[in-house]
């Protein structure tokens, strides 16, 4: 408080009475009438000198003037620090801001003051939680480690931590969290929070000052192991308690020996190499030169010592060398008679002809053998052998397998009965029926695409688009039989066939064309045309040469094909005056209409192929091999020159046309019609 001099109520009572005598400089009668006496202020206290709030939060501060009855009441507010508290006119303090300020109120008569500090806070954030920067740590003696304690929530009021060690013998702590290791040992730093005993540990090890490694030695320098086999290698160190043990394992030749990071050496091919052990602490190496040694074979077997099959059929033989973990597992295969049997350098066999033959399997590491006696026979008749081609067509092989018959048109049904034997020698497969339309534009379109040149496109059917140079696309009707095509078209389509399955047969051995250009057989012929000339000239479209050992697709001889059409058990066979399969000679419409597609049944156009609910096969299950298309036979007739043989009749024909015993349908090699067909054979 402070108290206002006495002089000033004097000072103040002597001017007015001098004001009064001067009169301003002019007399008056007037009497003067002094002003009436004035309190003056002696003081001023305030109803706190100091007090505490909350951010925001609001105080009145009271002031008292005294004497009370003071004639200026009057009184100015004043903060010494507005940015953390402020004060109205009327004395209200508000909190702003956390920190200390001091409210003065001063009264307008006399100066006199009283203060007030304030003091701002906020509201304290409780510790939820403390977490240490590592949960162990390990530290070598006389080494420090600072760790770091985390609060949370980060904004708690009171951020204090108080650091303890279990055994201060092992290391001890600051009140910052400094580690000071002093014994070998281990001890627990405890961080606990001033703020509701909150804490968090690390266990520390002190370990003694480390030994450095002056020097490593293998357990041997050089070493010998067999192809396959495993050694492990071992390390000294010195000194022996070095506190570094790793070591890093290397190989100068891992290709012929390989190590583990545990030292474990693995001979993997003959040769040598050096093994280097290196220690982490000093880089110190010692060597290790290792031979790896071939393992020498002692003998081979093979999975079976014999075996049969049918002609076309094939087999996987396996070797297995012995010892298991031999070096070398290189193997040779032979076929004693590679006519009969032949062997790929995998020990796959393809049974050629029929007879027998022995593979050998040879060691390459010391010539050691095994065989396997393979006896090969002719597939029983009408044995099925299927091809599947890429998009998913496919197409039937039936095995013919020859014999004697008799031939031309009579009634006789076995050789020697007194008409012209004739004997087919040699087995075969034949089409289960005439070439369809989709087989034979798929053949086609890969053919042209691929250096083929065809005098005809073909047909779907007997009326179908016919669409040069590449054919119409397939339509509902692809599995009737394509015509319209000459025996030129035939017989290089056969060779396209072949090329075709060689370029999408997958792992089977490709197959040999039939006809060529030349007569050391390098070029398939290819090329055809549409003129009218027959030519002559060996090697000409006309007349190929013929590649007789060749297995490709071809067109059947005549005889062949009559072989099919008339087989029945090999001793009795189909009479000539008979369609195929037929019960009964031509003159029995019924018995031919089951077997045949023809001028009776077929309402003047083709069928599909294989209609099994209207159509029965023969013995062999070929179907249509009277009637639905005539069929190119490969040979020249025998009494009209440049005319090649046509078998079998067609939707036109009548009955009589359909017999198996007629041979003398004739057509120049370019002539192309509606009822023009073919179908393909193989030598087995």
């Amino acid at each position: 408080m402070k108290t206002t001099p006495a002089f000033t109520k004097i000072a103040l009572m002597l001017m007015v009475l001098f004001v009064a005598m001067c009169g301003g400089g002019e007399s008056s009668n007037e009497a003067v009438i002094p002003p009436p006496d004035d309190t003056p202020v002696t003081g001023i206290t305030l109803n706190t000198n100091s007090t505490s709030l909350l951010v925001s939060a609001e105080q009145q501060l009271t002031a008292t003037v005294s004497p009370v009855d003071a004639t200026n009441q009057k009184i100015s507010w004043v903060s010494s620090d507005a940015s953390k508290v402020t004060v109205s006119s009327s004395g209200l303090i508000t909190a702003a801001a956390v920190g200390t300020a001091v409210i003065i109120a001063s009264t307008s008569d006399g100066g006199f003051v009283a203060t007030c500090t304030v003091t701002v806070s906020t509201v304290p954030v409780a510790v939820s939680g403390v977490s240490l920067n590592k949960s162990s740590t390990s530290i070598v003696i006389g080494a420090c480690e600072q760790l770091t304690a985390s609060i949370t929530p980060v904004d708690a009021t009171n951020q204090n931590i108080i650091w303890t060690s279990t055994d201060v013998t092992r290391a001890t702590v600051t009140s910052g969290g400094m580690v000071t290791a002093k014994a070998v040992g281990v001890t627990v730093i405890l961080a606990e929070s001033e703020d509701g005993a909150i804490s968090d540990m690390c266990t520390v090890t002190v370990s003694p000052l480390p030994v450095s490694v002056t020097g490593i030695s293998l357990n041997k320098s050089s070493t010998s192991i067999y192809v396959g086999s495993t050694e492990q290698l071992t390390v000294a160190l010195d000194p022996p308690d070095s506190t570094n043990q790793n070591i890093t394992w290397a190989s100068s030749n891992a290709s012929k020996v390989d190590v583990s990071s545990g030292g474990l050496v693995t001979a993997k091919g003959v040769g040598t190499a050096v093994i280097i052990a290196a220690s982490a602490d000093g880089g110190f190496i010692d060597t290790c030169n290792v031979t790896a040694l071939p393992v020498a074979v002692t003998g081979v077997e093979l999975n079976k010592s014999s075996t049969s099959l049918t002609i076309g059929s094939t087999e996987q033989l396996v070797a297995t060398v012995a010892p298991a973990n031999a070096t070398n597992q290189n193997v040779n295969w032979s076929s004693s008679n590679t006519a009969k049997v032949t062997v790929s350098t995998t020990g796959f066999i393809i049974a050629k002809e029929a007879g027998s033959s022995v593979i050998t399997v040879t060691t390459t590491d010391g010539g050691f053998t095994a065989t396997c006696a393979v006896t090969v026979t002719l597939p029983p008749p009408g044995t099925n052998l299927s091809y599947l081609l890429p998009g998913g067509i496919s197409f039937n092989m039936k095995s013919v397998p020859g014999g004697t018959f008799p031939t031309g048109t009579g009634t006789h049904t076995t050789a020697g009965s007194g008409a012209v034997d004739v004997t087919v020698s040699t087995s075969y497969w034949m089409a289960e029926t005439e070439v369809t339309y989709e087989l034979w534009y798929a053949v086609h379109s890969w053919a042209i695409a691929n250096g083929y040149t065809f005098a005809n496109p073909g047909i779907e059917g007997h009326d179908g688009a016919s669409v040069s140079p590449g054919g119409a696309p397939p339509t509902a009707a692809s599995q009737e039989p394509v015509t319209t095509i000459s025996w030129r078209d035939s017989m290089i389509w056969c060779n396209a066939l072949t090329e075709y399955y060689n370029a999408n047969n997958g792992a089977s051995l490709d197959l040999d064309c039939v006809y060529y250009t030349d007569a050391a057989y390098n070029n398939p012929i290819r090329v055809v045309d549409s003129l009218g000339t027959v030519f002559t000239t060996p090697g000409s479209e006309d007349n190929p040469y013929v590649k007789s050992s060749a297995k490709g697709f071809r067109l059947p001889g005549s005889m062949e094909w009559e072989c099919a059409a008339r087989y029945k058990d090999g001793t009795n066979w189909t009479a000539g005056n008979f369609a195929s399969g037929a019960t009964a000679d031509w003159q029995n419409a019924a018995a031919t209409s089951l077997v045949a597609w023809y001028s009776v049944n077929s309402g003047s156009h083709t069928n599909i192929v294989k209609d099994v609910a209207n159509i029965n096969a023969n013995v062999l299950g070929l179907y249509d091999m009277s009637g639905n298309a005539e069929e190119w036979c490969f040979d020249w007739h025998p009494v009209y020159p440049g005319l090649r043989i046509m078998r079998g009749g067609s939707w036109a024909v009548t009955a009589d046309g359909l017999m198996v015993g007629n041979a003398d349908r004739r057509v120049p090699p370019d002539g192309k019609y509606s009822t023009f067909s073919l179908r393909i054979v193989r030598t087995q």
